[in-house]
């Protein structure tokens, strides 16, 4: 017998996407993917004449009734010595959301994770027969080449060897996975894996962190510890105030429906402001023109905090994997764990004033970030320039001594600037400018009066100055090479080329820094 969920709720969504498919995504922000969705939903069994499929025990099919076909699915398995009611809240709302969901049991309770693979694979081969059944609400309406499967401990790790088994697979939600760690992963389905930091049988050490390095680096992924989560981490998508329904409907969006429009994931508070994290590392890539943000339309000034990082949460950027920070995105050639406590936030002012004025787009961190080596892409829109023109726009990196270092864009695209630091750099804070512009320290900081001289210069450099001094000398990669405490500086031996003079008066801590040329 059908049985019918009311919606009370419309799914919310707002634009993230390009140009090109802005009509379609207007709305799709995953921040605000509600439980349950828009459509409502209903269920067949075998007493309504499913195929009752010999690798499994029991099933039920959610599924839209006033959505727009053909409908994409999953598959759905549980775990060790549990039903399929361990599951059940997925099922209304995967259907809620326009995708049909098939819940089963297995045949024993006590099935390991390759019997439950071949489950999953039987109960999708039941999906594609109610494609074609006369008499079926869904006849003709499964897109039988857009299937995904999904599981719980023992059943999450048969969801990754069903994709092994099976490349026809689109897409992989394993929550809190269990699987021997011998076990073979080479499958290119995208896997999202979720685990509970507390979890006391399927630690994730053993299992949800071994499971990620195993599957290829060719294979997208993304790893979701939940903060004091245990084995039951995500039995529901309302769990950790739904946010684990909000990252898996996502996912299936983005990977087995191929919807473009999920790419925001990428760059949302569900993964680069997560409350709820412990532990989140990934390499998927969702290439958003202009850092997220359609072109023209500038970022949100009401909320300039972009990451923060509480109660030492960190994320791990995979090497040559990125992480967007809704227009600053950060691309290591190795993995880089950005600090744990640290705040993100961006500025909608220009720093300084005309012509030694930034970009109106600034990014600041609360604590450096240190080390980092590999490419920095810097978006901005035709607002931001102010008289900037885009063909004379370098990056600007504040170090961890407040000097401003500019950097010649190697991309020469408009609306973002690109270079790649091949030697490590810490730096504070990121914008960009016309190659000329000399930014101030800081905005906070007062600028000392001092005559360096002369410059360009060959041999000896003087300061004038009526107190004392700190002087650090800079190459214009920001490599220090010296500390002073004299008016006079012998530069013969320095190679030529450019370089910034950092002053401090000791007694005040008064700033300024200054570009000379060696010749």
């Amino acid at each position: 017998m059908k049985q019918f969920y009311t919606v009370a709720l419309l799914f919310i969504v707002t634009s993230f996407l390009p140009n090109d498919i802005l009509a379609q995504c207007v709305g799709v922000n995953v921040e605000n993917i509600s439980n349950p969705g828009p459509y409502q939903v209903a269920t067949l069994t075998e007493a309504n004449g499913i195929r009752n499929g010999s690798e499994y025990k029991e099933s039920t099919i959610y599924y839209p009734i006033n959505a727009t076909a053909p409908f994409a699915s999953i598959a759905i398995v549980p775990g060790f010595n549990s039903g399929p009611e361990t599951l059940v809240e997925w099922g209304p709302f995967y259907a809620s959301h326009g995708i049909v969901a098939i819940i089963i049991g297995t045949n024993s309770r006590f099935s390991l994770p390759d019997a439950r693979a071949t489950a999953l694979i039987d109960a999708l081969e039941t999906l594609r027969q109610e494609n074609s059944r006369v008499g079926s609400p869904l006849k003709d309406k499964l897109d039988t080449n857009k299937f995904g499967v999904s599981g719980w401990s023992m059943g999450g790790g048969g969801a990754q060897r069903a994709a092994v088994s099976d490349n026809r697979i689109k897409g992989v939600i394993a929550l809190c996975p269990w699987l021997a760690s011998n076990s073979s992963l080479n499958h290119s389905s995208p896997v999202l894996i979720f685990s509970g930091q507390n979890d006391r049988t399927a630690q994730p050490a053993q299992h949800a962190d071994l499971q990620y390095n195993a599957t290829p680096n060719t294979t997208n992924k993304l790893l979701f510890e939940v903060a004091n989560g245990g084995h039951d981490a995500a039995n529901s998508p309302n769990r950790s105030n739904g946010m684990i329904g909000k990252i898996a409907l996502s996912w299936f969006k983005l990977y087995v429906e191929k919807n473009d429009c999920y790419c925001s994931l990428k760059t949302s508070s569900l993964l680069i402001n997560s409350m709820v994290a412990s532990k989140i590392v990934s390499n998927f890539e969702c290439n958003l023109p202009n850092g997220g943000n359609p072109p023209g339309n500038g970022s949100d000034e009401t909320n300039p905090n972009i990451l923060k990082l509480a109660n030492g949460g960190q994320i791990i950027i995979k090497s040559n994997a990125s992480i967007n920070l809704k227009g600053l995105k950060l691309t290591p050639n190795t993995d880089y764990t950005l600090v744990a406590n640290n705040t993100v936030t961006r500025s909608l002012n220009a720093l300084g004033s005309a012509p030694n004025e930034s970009m109106a787009r600034v990014f600041n961190f609360e604590l450096a970030s240190s080390s980092f080596t590999g490419k920095i892409i810097y978006y901005y829109d035709d607002l931001d320039l102010g008289t900037i023109t885009h063909s004379d726009a370098v990056l600007q990196v504040k170090n961890d001594a407040d000097i401003w270092m500019s950097y010649a864009d190697e991309d020469s695209s408009n609306n973002k600037i690109t270079y790649t630091f091949n030697s490590p750099i810490t730096f504070k804070s990121v914008t960009a400018s016309a190659s000329a512009t000399t930014l101030s320290i800081d905005s906070l900081t007062e600028e000392i009066k001092i005559a360096i001289y002369p410059n360009p210069v060959n041999t000896i450099l003087h300061i004038q100055y009526h107190g004392e001094l700190k002087t650090t000398i800079y190459d214009f990669l920001g490599r220090k090479l010296m500390d002073s405490q004299l008016k006079t500086i012998d530069m013969s031996k320095m190679p030529n080329g450019m370089y910034i003079i950092h002053t401090t008066d000791t007694t005040t801590n008064k700033k300024n820094s200054y570009k000379i040329i060696k010749k």
